[in-house]
């Protein structure tokens, strides 16, 4: 039995105001109507607390309809809570309400003191609950983070009645719709808390939504990429299945032309083989033919003479292959022989029956005929022909002669007498190397030849032939005096410094140059010079070794 609380007098008519003001009738003494009390309280509330109207003034009327079932989910245990503590305060207003009964008849000037203290306690108890509604702000903050918290933990189980202080029970009902209302303000927080949260989950969805959407385009738009590139694969397909058809063609075409191509090159081949063979073979009967001619010179017109040698120069000069030369060794000394000597004919008897006469003997000169042209080309026979070192020396002493002229000179060039000269160009030949170097030497001489004459030089057999004589052991000081006005000369093209380098010429010139005695002012001079165009030197040395 729960203990009843003794109401100073007057309690029970501000009850019964408290009562019809909130919704609560006084016909219904067993069991009270608490959803119309729920509605009474949310009007007082929204009376009574005028920030709270702030609050809930922007509450959507959607949200309030789409929550109603959990508000009701809510509103039954509340009422439940309320009814249980509003029944306890009903039984003591009862016993107070007795009491006042029996002093009405006695004090009614209490009566009426009765009254003005009964107003003033409805304006208390107003004001007290005003005063509760103000710091709901500062419960609401405590409350959001309570807001997940389970309805059995509800403060209304924690209430106490206290017997023996007036204040308390004056205070009491402002306080349990204090409480009330901070726990549907907790429920309030709470839907607000899910609301947003559904909110969230709603834009999440509309996000995921579209996502799906553009997702959906996309596949689409694949989709019909792909039915086009499906249809566009047969036609590429047939395509490619006539191209590769004409390559097959053009191919198995090509190589039928190709096979015609080699079997003529090989025609050609075999036909070039067989004209070379039948060229040396010429040659061979040529060279012997002309040498049995030759002796039928002396007969012949002076004037053919010229014309017949220069056809045996130039068969001789195709022979520089060298092969032809071990066969035709005997053929080529005869004939040698034959233009340095000159041909004489015995005189021819006359073998008529009258009288018989003996005529003179005819001579046909070559090498020593006044006649420069057929001279020199007699003398380039007798150096492609002969080996024997007097003949050698006279015919170099005759070409020194006879390039002293111009005329000579432009026959030297005429006849490329460059490498003819150069078989002669060894150390072996020591005797004549001083005759070869000289017949060099005049065509370096200033003259309208003396260019043509050094590119005719600037080749590699040229400068292979000069390493090979300046990597002689003992080199006379004369042989090197002249081919250093030679290569002096060479120098000076600047095209021939790949071929100095080439043949490490620059190389040997600066050995020279170190182990030259400097008494030796020529040779030290062209050197220098020489280096000096190949950018080997400065150009004070070569004023040094000048001054010395």
């Amino acid at each position: 039995v729960e203990p009843k609380v003794v109401k100073p007098p007057g309690q029970d008519l501000l009850v019964e105001r408290l009562k019809s003001r909130y919704g609560l009738g006084s016909s219904c003494h067993d069991e009270y109507d608490f959803s119309n009390f729920y509605h009474s309280k949310c009007k007082r509330r929204t009376l009574t607390s005028p920030g709270d109207l702030d609050i809930y003034s922007g509450d959507k009327v959607g949200s309030s309809l789409k929550y109603s079932d959990e508000s009701k989910h809510y509103r039954t245990p509340l009422c439940s809570l309320f009814k249980h503590a509003n029944v306890n305060c009903l039984d003591d207003e009862l016993d107070s309400f007795h009491d006042l009964k029996k002093q009405e008849t006695e004090e009614e000037l209490i009566g009426n003191d009765y009254r003005v203290s009964t107003s003033k306690i409805t304006k208390q108890s107003f004001k007290e609950i005003e005063k509760v509604a103000l710091p709901t702000n500062m419960t609401s903050s405590r409350l959001r983070t309570e807001c997940c918290s389970d309805a059995g933990d509800s403060p209304l189980k924690s209430v106490s009645y206290p017997k023996s202080k007036a204040s308390d029970k004056r205070s009491l009902l402002p306080h349990q719709i204090s409480q009330i209302y901070d726990e549907l303000f907790q429920i309030h927080l709470k839907l607000q808390c899910e609301t947003a949260a559904q909110q969230k989950f709603a834009e999440e969805l509309q996000k995921r939504e579209r996502f799906l959407l553009e997702r959906e385009q996309l596949l689409f738009r694949r989709e019909n990429a792909l039915s086009k590139i499906k249809g566009v694969e047969e036609e590429v397909l047939t395509r490619f299945q006539i191209i590769k058809e004409q390559h097959d063609a053009e191919v198995e075409h090509l190589t039928e032309v190709l096979k015609e191509k080699n079997k003529e090159a090989k025609r050609l081949r075999s036909s070039f083989d067989a004209l070379k063979e039948l060229n040396d073979t010429l040659k061979k009967q040529l060279l012997p033919l002309m040498t049995e001619q030759l002796q039928w010179m002396p007969f012949v017109n002076i004037k053919l003479h010229e014309p017949f040698v220069k056809c045996i120069y130039w068969s001789l000069r195709q022979l520089d292959a060298g092969a032809q030369h071990s066969t035709m060794t005997s053929t080529l000394r005869r004939l040698g022989e034959d233009i340095f000597k000159g041909v004489v004919t015995k005189g021819i008897q006359d073998s008529s029956p009258q009288h018989s006469v003996e005529n003179k003997p005819k001579t046909a000169a070559f090498f020593k005929s006044s006649n420069l042209p057929l001279r020199f080309l007699s003398t380039l026979i007798i150096l492609k022909t002969v080996t024997q070192a007097d003949y050698l020396a006279q015919a170099f002493d005759s070409l020194c002669l006879d390039l002293k002229t111009e005329e000579g000179k432009t026959l030297f060039l005429e006849y490329q007498a460059v490498p003819v000269i150069l078989s002669h160009l060894r150390i072996s030949s020591k005797g004549l190397l001083s005759n070869v170097i000289d017949s060099l030497l005049q065509m370096t001489v200033e003259s309208k030849s003396l260019q043509p004459f050094l590119e005719a030089c600037s080749n590699s057999s040229f400068f292979r032939t000069c390493s090979v004589l300046l990597r002689a052991p003992k080199l006379d000081l004369q042989i090197l005096e002249k081919l250093s006005i030679i290569l002096q000369k060479l120098s000076k093209i600047k095209s021939n410094k790949k071929l100095f380098e080439l043949f490490t010429i620059h190389l040997m010139l600066q050995e020279i140059q170190r182990t030259t005695n400097p008494e030796h002012a020529f040779l030290c001079i062209n050197l220098n010079s020489t280096l000096f165009n190949l950018g080997l030197t400065k150009c004070n040395s070569l004023v040094s070794s000048a001054s010395h």
